[in-house]
């Protein structure tokens, strides 16, 4: 899936396509998702060959309604939109002591991920206190940046937000943040990357919300000493 000229011979490659598509629709129609709006996206076009062997142009702006393409999503219930179950935090909540402080990022990293490592992420005044509104239209997010690895290793490691170091929780908790997942490829490169995690409602759920600094977890599951981490910062994003 993640080499692009063999990408359509995996088997699982239409079926996750149509789900990501479907639930795009689910977003717009559900959520009150809005179609992204920037032209230069919108007027993206691409080239195909139609049933009759004739070139034609499609633009991204083509593909917006599926309608238009001659299909619709049948309603049915969806139970993930509403579940039973839902993360919870750890209580008493525990806040580890961070092994590299916010002040001390500068002169720490770049730094090689062969272990579990905490870290003190300051959080800026402005996302302490905002309205429900506000929180709306932006998403407070953790960056992690300058992430490297080659791409011929398969590497993975998890995020946690104000848990316990020595042993951390499982995805069922609100600490859990998330994960980053690198399939190996069989080119020889070095991978540069930044993950960008949503945790507004994580906050929320930990009550950590008004907290000054947050510490931010990073459990390596594959590919340890393989990986380098570059920073962290804690900003606020747009939401579509």
């Amino acid at each position: 899936m993640g080499v692009f000229y063999s990408a359509g011979r995996d088997p699982i490659f239409f079926a996750h396509h149509a789900n990501v598509d479907r639930m795009w629709y689910l977003w717009k129609n559900n959520f009150g998702g809005q179609d992204i709006e920037d032209t230069d996206w919108l007027d993206s076009s691409f080239l195909f060959y139609d049933e009759k062997q004739r070139l034609v142009r499609v633009t991204v702006r083509d593909s917006l309604d599926t309608t238009l393409l001659g299909y619709d999503y049948e309603c049915a219930d969806i139970p993930w939109i509403d579940p039973a179950y839902k993360p919870t935090p750890r209580f008493p909540p525990n806040k580890t002591e961070p092994q590299v402080s916010f002040a001390e990022l500068s002169t720490k990293f770049p730094a090689t991920l062969d272990s579990t490592i905490s870290v003190e992420v300051a959080r800026p005044e402005e996302v302490r206190n905002r309205s429900e509104v506000e929180k709306a239209k932006q998403e407070e997010v953790l960056v992690i940046r300058g992430i490297e690895f080659p791409s011929n290793v398969p590497v993975k490691f998890d995020v946690y937000v104000n848990d316990d170091a020595d042993s951390p929780s499982g995805p069922d908790k609100s600490e859990f943040a998330g994960s980053i997942v690198h399939v190996r490829h069989r080119h020889d490169h070095i991978i540069k990357t930044n993950l960008t995690l949503g945790i507004t409602r994580l906050l929320e759920d930990l009550g950590a919300a008004k907290d000054g600094s947050v510490v931010v977890t990073l459990v390596p599951r594959n590919g340890e000493g393989k990986i380098t981490i570059g920073g962290f910062s804690i900003e606020l994003s747009p939401c579509v």
